[in-house]
């Protein structure tokens, strides 16, 4: 008989909302359920006039570890949300790794299109360069994200966004000599892409499968012009811009391109 494994969250008690857990020499009232996984929950909590995220890890002290210590490593850049303290605890019969984030006023790009549709195309292209700066800083590092996507990207105003969610990733793994970054590395990158096309479409771009198809029969000026109109996309992106994001979803991760706004690669800061 095969045991059913069961979920740390279906076993340890969340905390109650009004109570208080104390971090860093803060007394932080516990709000709302913001999100809930098998391994995690997060919750909305507030320090006086402060409100903050508190996250809290179950389970795999592996996984939480990485994820507290990446995520403080990296969080002294301005598109990655900050990190504000943590510690563990274990209590009701289980390990609790607690970490304390500043929240987003305005929840993740999800919640942004869900309430107000999709974004104008300079947001859309300017949260896409605060992303990628996001990615090239956490891959000089020597950490991959793994999970770009838009519920791990937080709107802060109408001009910021930051990158957080840090659970999914692990070190570089650098085994092509003759590419600049890893595949691993430029899987972030499409999914900065991804995340792209979800601001200006108000999809997932291999959501609606009609899309797909005709987005990747782009190969150059002639075949972006008729896909542009016949989805009604001119005002949204130009022919160029067309080409260049089709390009992130090459086969050959080699052929992707690097945004500026990336920075010094990795690769050249090695020798």
């Amino acid at each position: 008989m095969v045991q059913q494994r069961i979920s740390p969250t279906a076993v340890i008690p969340r905390f109650a909302e009004g109570s208080v857990v104390h971090l860093d020499k803060k007394a932080l009232v516990v709000g709302e359920l913001l999100a809930l996984g098998n391994r995690m929950r997060v919750y909305a909590v507030t320090e006086g006039r402060d409100s903050l995220v508190l996250k809290e890890f179950l389970g795999s002290a592996r996984i939480a570890d990485y994820e507290l210590e990446t995520h403080q490593a990296i969080s002294d850049h301005p598109f990655v949300v900050t990190f504000i303290g943590q510690k563990t605890v274990w209590q009701d019969g289980g390990r609790r790794a607690l970490t304390l984030m500043e929240r987003a006023p305005y929840g993740d790009l999800r919640d942004v299109i869900r309430d107000y549709g999709r974004v104008r195309p300079d947001i859309a292209w300017l949260f896409f360069d605060q992303i990628v700066a996001a990615l090239g800083h956490m891959h000089r590092q020597g950490c991959v994200h793994a999970g770009v996507h838009p519920r791990n990207v937080f709107a802060f105003s109408p001009e910021l966004c930051k990158l957080g969610d840090f659970g999914n990733g692990h070190p570089v793994f650098y085994y092509d000599p003759l590419a600049k970054i890893s595949r691993e590395e430029s899987r972030d990158l499409l999914g900065a892409a991804d995340t792209l096309l979800f601001l200006l479409l108000g999809f997932m771009p291999r959501e609606n499968e009609d899309f797909w198809v005709a987005f990747k029969k782009i190969g150059g000026p002639k075949e972006a012009r008729h896909f542009l109109a016949e989805w009604e996309l001119e005002e949204v992106m130009t022919v160029d811009d067309a080409i260049y994001v089709r390009q992130f979803y090459n086969y050959d991760c080699t052929t992707r391109p690097i945004p500026e706004a990336y920075g010094p690669l990795r690769t050249s800061m090695e020798h």
